[in-house]
């Protein structure tokens, strides 16, 4: 995802201006333009995941929205977080919702510039990843079948030995490629003798089932 290194002194700006507004420890921008794209937001998370508005409001708790901008163009943001059993999975999505004219990146895009883009064109944009844009597939999980973090965490180190260390809850493999299954899953890596020969593990939480590969890794 898009790195913004004025991420949360955006935040502050914001809720100084009043455009957002505090609801349980969330800040969610209440621009009209914000609440324009939190809806198409919702709209696609929750086709592309197979999810209901029972589960959404279960499950998936907003916790910041803001719109930021860059070379590109204007991009809205989203931070929020999937609670399924014991588990706490933070989620960031973000998608560039007006490309700017002179931008002349990602033109095989048939997307205007310069204009606000509508949910059909921003589909269109998330359908190659355009500027960085992704909306994470979270599916209809309701419950895990490892039981607690502390299961987890052993599971783990059945798979990639004692040395493993535990990296993340995430739907995301890494911070370029997401995997569109829907499943959470907890990932960890075992340091090898070389930077090209660790372990990789990954813990399928709703299933149970585990992989391990050797992979790539900075080896203290």
């Amino acid at each position: 995802m898009k790195s913004k290194s004025l991420y949360f002194i955006l935040i502050l700006g914001i809720l100084f201006l009043g455009n957002c507004k505090k609801q349980e420890d969330a800040f969610l921008c209440t621009t009209d333009r914000c609440v324009q794209y939190e809806t198409i937001w919702k709209n696609i998370l929750l086709e592309q995941g197979g999810i209901d508005q029972g589960y959404f409001d279960d499950h998936v708790k907003p916790l910041e929205s803001l719109i930021t901008t860059d070379e590109d163009g204007e991009y809205f943001d989203i931070r929020y977080r999937v609670e399924i059993d014991w588990a706490e999975i933070e989620v960031r999505d973000q998608f560039i919702f007006r490309i700017n004219e002179n931008s002349i990146k990602y033109d095989q895009l048939t997307v205007p510039r310069g204009e606000l883009l509508n949910e059909d064109e921003i589909r269109e944009v998330l359908s190659i990843a355009a500027f960085q844009s992704n909306i994470t597939t979270v599916g209809p999980v309701t419950s895990l079948s490892v039981k607690s973090n502390s299961k987890a965490k052993k599971e783990m180190k059945d798979l990639g030995g004692k040395d493993v260390e535990i990296q993340r809850i995430s739907y995301f493999e890494n911070v370029s490629g997401a995997l569109s299954d829907g499943f959470p899953y907890m990932f960890g890596v075992t340091p090898g003798a070389s930077e090209n020969d660790c372990t990789c593990s990954r813990l399928n939480l709703a299933t149970g089932e585990g992989t391990t590969d050797i992979c790539g890794c900075q080896v203290q």
